[in-house]
């Protein structure tokens, strides 16, 4: 896996949910961290599946160290610790406030105001614009070798790159920006300062959404005029980052019917966008036990094996349990040649997609990896074709 990252500051994994996206993010940093990378992963995931994966309870917005004497058990060795955080938009959003407020009574005035609160973690692109933040703040500190991101699940693969701008565009609208005008001129000077009309307006909407409604909202907008200002310039530095050499996207598919389609968005999306696409990462391929998947010598070895075990043990061979077992075993056979067919196509596929990324395969473990030693196992198997 070391292609992957070895020439990067920093990973972004992208895509559709189902995958197995949080899982190979966290298998990549366990493998950077044992080839003496400092790595933090990072995932915006909700479902939390890779605080699960690492034994973290609870997140929040707090970076979790795990020592090498944590993997040392499971026969991994790693040369640096490896950290794991989980932004917590509301935490970020207000340390923005704070730190680009420009008095207390200001910041208090956002920090209390109900459509922040909303805004701070219920509108579409916060998740995305907090990561962001963080991610900025972290790399900016010089402390991490590496840094994953584990993007939420999309289908498109741009949707987390994007999606702060679409909030920062929030403030931008007309209306609001009207709103700005009506209520500065009227709250904070005289509504001499206003025309006929906009006084006819602005007095219609109080009637129909409330004036305090209308009053809190105006009140968030004015507070926050300067704060989206810094907010602005940030994310443009962070795209800028996204875009430049030190950054390296990771698409994560498996070899499931289904992911084609989205496998082409996504390569086609990220040419298009500029971004630069490292490697392709196949999860859970199933491996190929005969080239003919009806083979006799699957049935005859599980037979001798059965045959065998039954008659050290003194039992008698139960031979339609036998048959089942054989059964099985053709039926993962034919699982996975029809795996490696696919992975051939998704092979062509790259090729027909701005051409010769590196491909990486993992393997279909018997358990789903929900724990330490299955990261371990798979970032030991992981694969280029």
């Amino acid at each position: 896996m070391r292609p992957l990252y070895e020439d990067v500051e920093v990973v972004v994994c992208v895509g559709t949910g189902g995958v197995g996206k949080t899982t190979v993010a966290a298998a990549l940093g366990v493998h950077a961290a044992v080839a003496g990378r400092r790595v933090l992963v990072m995932t915006t995931d909700p479902a939390r599946r890779l605080a699960n994966a690492l034994g973290v309870a609870d997140f929040g917005n707090r970076e979790h160290i795990l020592a090498p004497e944590v993997f040392a058990p499971f026969g991994a060795t790693l040369k640096e610790p490896l950290t794991v955080l989980m932004p917590d938009t509301r935490e970020i959003f207000d340390s923005l406030v704070r730190s680009l407020g420009k008095s207390p009574a200001e910041i208090d005035e956002v920090l209390q105001n109900r459509f922040y609160r909303q805004f701070s973690t219920a509108l579409a692109g916060a998740l995305e614009y907090a990561a962001a933040e963080k991610f900025y703040e972290l790399h900016s500190s010089g402390r991490f070798d590496l840094i994953i991101i584990d993007t939420p699940p999309s289908q498109h693969a741009i949707d987390f790159l994007e999606a702060p701008g679409k909030l920062l565009d929030f403030i931008e609208m007309d209306a609001l920006k009207w709103l700005f005008r009506a209520y500065g001129g009227a709250g904070r000077m005289s509504m001499k300062l206003l025309d006929i009309s906009t006084r006819v307006i602005f007095g219609t909407l109080g009637r129909m959404a409330g004036a305090d409604t209308l009053r809190e909202l105006a009140e968030f907008i004015i507070a926050m005029a300067t704060v989206f200002e810094a907010f602005a310039e940030r994310y443009r530095e962070v795209r800028a980052l996204w875009k430049s050499n030190k950054t390296g996207f990771v698409l994560v598919t498996s070899t499931h019917f289904d992911q084609r389609q989205a496998r082409l968005q996504f390569l086609g999306q990220l040419h298009a966008a500029d971004f630069d696409l490292k490697a392709m990462v196949v999860n859970r391929l199933r491996p190929m036990l005969a080239t003919d998947p009806a083979a006799p010598e699957i049935v005859q070895a599980v037979q001798h094996a059965i045959t065998e075990a039954a008659h050290h043990q003194g039992q008698i061979c139960d031979k339609a349990a036998l048959q089942s077992v054989a059964t099985a075993l053709q039926e993962e056979a034919m699982l996975g040649q029809r795996d490696h067919e696919r992975l051939e196509q998704i092979l062509g596929d790259t090729e027909g997609e701005g051409g010769n990324h590196p491909v990486f395969t993992l393997p279909e473990l018997p358990q789903d990896v929900s724990d330490i030693e299955g990261l371990v196992t798979l970032q030991a198997q992981a694969a280029p074709v």
